[in-house]
């Protein structure tokens, strides 16, 4: 994932060639506090997928420290209402949590031995209210089906559907608020 991520920072460099006041920071987020100046928007992509829940937690409040007071985060997540929807059209049975049932609640889902932890819609908006965030806006992020199976398995016959992560906007509150 790391040159994944490199090249995605050095696209994003290309795209706002000239745009003044920027920083770009490729980094652990746990590892920033008080390491960084804050920014007006912080972009995590991806990253808050931790099966554990405490684990989750710490990475939004390193999201939280970096972000300056009433600057937004952008959070791109997985989306389990996506992964539940590529897993029936692929004939496949979606495994979450321990029960092995896409009703699981936890929205741990395990793929080839790893879990991660996928969002529905609805519990995003929560996740961000607690972790310090309000003014939520949450979109689907499409992306190519081709890229949810390695070597493409499932997607033949599938083309008019795209599976989506959540992208997350939301403004930080102040600690008061929290």
């Amino acid at each position: 994932y790391a040159a994944a991520r490199q090249a995605m920072l050095e696209r994003a460099k290309r795209l706002c060639v000239g745009v003044g006041n920027v920083r770009w920071i490729l980094a652990d987020i746990r590892l920033l506090r008080g390491r960084v100046p804050k920014g007006d928007i912080t972009i995590c992509l991806k990253v808050i997928t931790s099966p554990s829940a405490s684990a989750r937690a710490k990475l939004l409040r390193g999201v939280w420290d970096v972000t300056k007071s009433s600057g937004e985060a952008l959070v791109v997540v997985p989306s389990l209402e996506s992964a539940i929807e590529v897993a029936r059209g692929a004939g496949e049975r979606l495994q979450c949590g321990g029960s092995g049932h896409w009703k699981d609640e936890s929205g741990i889902v395990v793929r080839d031995g790893a879990a991660q932890k996928f969002f529905r819609r609805e519990e995003l908006r929560e996740v961000m209210r607690q972790a310090g965030f309000d003014g939520c806006r949450i979109h689907r992020a499409w992306y190519a089906l081709s890229e949810e199976f390695a070597g493409g398995r499932g997607t033949a016959g599938k083309a008019d559907f795209l599976p989506w992560d959540w992208l997350v906007v939301a403004r930080k509150k102040r600690r008061s608020g929290r």
